[in-house]
Formats: C-alpha cells, sequence, structure tokens
C-alpha cells in the first residue's frame, strides 16, 4: 500500500500539501496543474487515505483505550467498569489493552495509536512507559495517567491514598492500638507513599512515635506476597498488636503468615486492608477493610480525558466518594 510520502515524492510536492488537499483544506493555494499531479499521483500509486487518521482531524474515531497491567484483576474490574460507563457517556468505545506491552512502546495499542484509531489512552498499572514512550504517545493522542506523580503534558488522576491510610490507622488507634504496623505497595509508586504518609500521620496525630522497624514495601496483588511480607514484618517487630495491609488481595495471604506464626487473629493481632471487595467477606476471619471510590477513579479518567482543555496538565485526587471503613471480624481492642 502506498504511502501519502510515496505520493508527494511522486507528485514533487510536501506531504502536508498532499494532506491538506486530500482533507478538503478550503485554505490551501496552489497551481492547477499541481493539484493535477497529486490527484494523478494518488490515482497512479492507488493511495488509499487513512480513514481512521482523518476522523481525529476532522470528527472523531469513537474509540480510547485502558491499559491495565492485570486485566482480571478484581481491583482493577472495578477502574474498567467505571471508564467503561464514562466512555459511554462520551459516546466513546473503551478497548482495554496490556500496559507491559505498551511500556516496551510495542503491542496492539501502539499500532492503534500510531495509526489514528483511538481518540485517547488512560494508561493504569505498575509497569509505567519511559518517558520518551509517554511523550510519543500523549503528541499522538490525550493521555490520562491513573495513580501516578504528575508530568508535562500528561493528565493525572489518583485515589485519596493518604485519606485512606489514616482512615484505616484511627480506627486501630481507637481501638487502642499503640503498636500498629504498617505493609504497604511496590517502591517508588505513588500510592505506596501516600498510603504509608497516611498512616505515619495517623500515629503521630495520636503521640505515637512510627518506628522504622514497623513498616515494609512490597506488596502485590497476590496473596503470596501478603503472606511474604507480612511474614518479614512480624519476624522482626513480633509484639505489633495491629497491622494495616494496603492491598485486600496481598492481605489474605498476611492473615495466613499471623497463623502460621501463631498469631490468632484478631485475639492476638488486628489485621485492616485497603481496598474492599466481595472476597473479604468470606475470608476468616472476613476482613475489615478501608473502601477506596475504585469505579469513580476510572470515571474520572475518562471525564479527563475527554476535556481537551484539561487532559493535558490536570492533576486531581478523586474526592468523592471519601474512603470509607467497613469494620468486619479482623479487628479487635489489643490483647491485655
Amino acid at each position: 500500500m502506498a504511502t501519502i510520502k510515496e505520493v508527494a515524492a511522486a507528485a514533487g510536492v510536501a506531504p502536508s500539501v498532499v494532506s491538506r488537499l486530500l482533507n478538503g483544506d478550503a485554505t490551501l493555494r496552489i497551481r492547477p496543474e499541481t493539484r493535477d499531479r497529486i490527484h494523478g499521483a494518488v490515482e497512479q500509486l492507488r493511495y488509499t487515505p487513512n480513514v481512521a487518521a482523518r476522523s481525529l482531524r476532522g470528527a472523531r474515531s469513537g474509540a480510547i483505550a485502558m491499559a491495565l497491567h492485570e486485566v482480571v484483576n478484581p481491583v482493577y474490574a472495578e477502574i474498567v467498569a467505571g471508564a467503561q460507563a464514562a466512555a459511554a457517556d462520551h459516546d466513546q468505545a473503551l478497548f482495554l489493552g496490556d500496559v507491559d506491552n505498551l511500556a516496551q512502546g510495542s503491542g496492539t495499542l501502539v499500532r492503534l495509536i500510531d495509526g489514528g484509531a483511538l481518540d485517547g489512552l488512560v494508561i493504569q498499572g505498575a509497569s509505567r512507559p519511559s518517558d520518551d514512550v509517554l511523550a510519543h504517545l500523549a503528541n499522538k493522542v490525550p493521555t490520562v495517567m491513573l495513580q501516578e506523580d504528575p508530568r508535562p503534558g500528561i493528565g493525572v488522576v489518583a485515589l485519596p491514598d493518604e485519606q485512606a491510610a489514616r482512615v484505616a490507622t484511627e480506627h486501630l488507634v481507637e481501638l487502642g492500638h499503640t503498636r500498629v504496623g504498617c505493609v504497604t505497595t511496590m517502591r517508588g509508586t505513588r500510592h505506596a507513599r501516600d498510603r504509608l504518609r497516611g498512616w505515619r500521620r495517623a500515629l503521630q496525630a495520636a503521640g505515637i512515635k512510627p518506628e522504622p522497624t514497623d513498616w515494609l514495601w512490597g506488596l502485590w496483588n497476590e496473596p503470596e506476597s501478603g503472606a511474604r511480607v507480612m511474614g518479614r514484618l512480624l519476624d522482626r517487630s513480633p509484639d505489633l498488636t495491629a497491622v494495616v495491609v494496603c492491598n485486600v488481595i496481598a492481605a489474605i495471604g498476611a492473615l495466613g503468615a499471623a497463623s502460621d506464626r501463631g498469631y490468632e487473629v484478631p485475639r492476638d493481632i488486628s489485621v485492616l486492608a485497603i481496598h474492599d471487595l466481595p472476597l473479604a467477606r468470606f475470608v476468616r476471619p472476613a476482613l475489615t477493610t478501608v473502601q477506596l471510590p475504585l469505579a469513580e477513579l476510572g470515571r474520572q479518567g475518562v471525564d479527563l480525558l475527554a476535556d481537551s482543555t484539561r487532559a493535558a496538565d490536570a492533576s486531581l485526587v478523586v474526592s468523592e466518594p471519601a474512603p470509607a471503613l467497613i469494620p468486619r471480624a479482623s479487628t479487635a481492642p489489643p490483647p491485655a
């Protein structure tokens, strides 16, 4: 298939002149013979314009994409549900893709963006594209990142993670705990820093000194990581009476790690998870959680994408609904 550059070369003009002529640019001023040469080259080379690319310049392609690390992750599923609802409100179809391929500058989503088949991109996931890849994507389509630090040219929407960790820690302090630990998510991520900050500030506000041995990084969206990190924390700080686990899926493994070390939850140690999912009701003991507005995160990401006047530089934190404590059976006053 011929390209617009080949048509331009055959007609002896710049590619931009070919593009403007074929897109019906009324401001284009060229000689009639130049116009004839371009049309002749189009016919001779059998050039077909990229309809998707033209739709972005003129109207819209009618589709946006969300790049995720784990499409089957139940936490991400709530975010996707909110994004889909918002996309429908904006008359857009929502495609899902793999953020790991996107981070390497490859994969289906990159091809669709380069081909002009998408109106915008929302990125959610731990595998962050490099600055060069992000700059390339943002130059092609409006781009919004979820749960990331602000950066030029890209909109950001984040959860109220610090507030969630404060709500969690304050609940444990109100129960009477003075040795409250924290296991947070992966080092270098915005949500890990914010949740750790919320834990620290809640303890400090209660007059309790956060001990450096009472917290660890390293949770992932899997029970195995919760068991591993919780086990390390309890091995080095065995006198903790409560722990905030900053991922509800990892908290299932954290319960197992406590049990393996002879702790009975909540008699000997309380465990509280950030995020709420249906599975939190069915583990034993049922997990006390702090619910975050995951669906609203996805919705506001797409809403920001649709607002072209703000999408390139806005940095928002979801404020409503606020993080909500859901008390269940895994928290109780500390042992006497």
